[in-house]
């Protein structure tokens, strides 16, 4: 089993690129980067057919050797559109550009924190402690492997 072509779903998650104006809900947190330093960002809700097709993709590029870093990225990308920053009291899209997010998250664990910061405000129908982005990789590479397991049970029967 090799990474699959996910180029169509890379491109539709590249072409998600809400105006600041067209953001819902937003929520102000603060998270304390890898230096101690607190930085402030505006989360929003995901509108229902990208939030869907997020849901969808995420735990899939989440699992390895079927989705491709571009995939993981193209999806990572998208849900930073949906985080701002204030740059001189005007609200910017952190997903404008790779370097712009680099430069106001700081730090990969950052990023991490913010993603999942993501996921708990746009999926609040999962039960707390199950929105974690191991968790739920690992509890669709578990079904998976629970589904391949008896279906071998069976042929072997």
């Amino acid at each position: 089993m090799g990474v699959t072509n996910n180029q169509p779903f890379i491109d539709y998650f590249d072409q998600i690129t809400p105006k600041v104006d067209d953001l819902l809900k937003p929520k102000s947190i603060t998270i304390t980067d890898m230096d101690g330093d607190e930085r402030k960002f505006t989360i929003h809700r995901f509108d229902a057919m990208t939030g869907k097709a997020l849901f969808d993709h995420y735990i899939h590029a989440s699992l390895p050797k079927i989705s491709s870093p571009m995939e993981k990225m193209a999806i990572t990308n998208c849900i930073m559109r949906h985080v701002t920053v204030d740059v001189n009291n005007e609200a910017h899209c952190l997903g404008e550009s790779p370097a712009f997010t680099s430069v106001h998250v700081g730090d990969m664990e950052t990023l991490v924190a913010l993603e999942s910061e993501m996921l708990a405000y746009n999926t609040s129908f999962l039960p707390e402690g199950s929105r974690s982005i191991l968790s739920l990789a690992a509890g669709a590479a578990t079904d998976s492997l629970l589904q391949l397991i008896s279906t071998l049970s069976s042929e072997q029967s």
